[in-house]
């Protein structure tokens, strides 16, 4: 997801056109995806663009509330937050696969017993990327709940990749 928060015209201007990429991959990963829009967008504006990425949330999001970038690639969660924080909006949205729209998983060995999202009530649930993680935290929460999980009173814990799960 795509957002704009350019004052001003954008070609006059000779400073670096700055285009600044959530940090979902690993940050040599991430430059490279979006390089060729970096270069798109370089040809178009006759100006030089300079594609940032940060290696980690926090410091990406600092960026953003300092007003580092013209134009910014966010998650949707942090789009949200950006746009009720700063009136940022959307310009445009990539798709993934083909797809634009984006889904969360639940995932079981293939000989358990469980069958569907209410067989996981009372269950342990490891949950990845934090609370603020869009897919793997947030749309899974929302998920559990629509398919009978858990409620709304649910305490959730979540578990670092590094942290004991007992």
């Amino acid at each position: 997801m795509l957002t704009s928060c350019l004052l001003g015209t954008v070609a006059a201007d000779t400073t670096p056109f700055r285009i600044g990429v959530f940090p979902r991959l690993n940050q040599d990963k991430t430059l490279r995806q979006f390089q060729p829009l970096a270069e798109w967008l370089g040809r178009h504006l006759g100006r030089e663009v300079v594609l940032e990425s940060a290696p980690d949330f926090a410091a990406f999001w600092e960026r953003v509330k300092a007003e580092r970038y013209a134009l910014i690639h966010y998650n949707q969660y942090h789009y949200i937050r950006a746009h009720r924080e700063f009136g940022h909006r959307v310009i445009l949205k990539n798709e993934e696969l083909g797809r634009s729209q984006i889904r969360a998983t639940f995932l079981v060995p293939a000989d358990s017993h469980i069958r569907n999202i209410a067989q996981l009530r009372g269950m342990k649930i490891l949950f990845g990327g934090g609370k603020g993680a869009m897919v793997t935290h947030i749309l899974a929460r929302d998920l559990l709940r629509a398919g009978g999980g858990c409620t709304r009173a649910t305490t959730w814990r979540v578990l670092r990749a590094r942290q004991s799960t007992r």
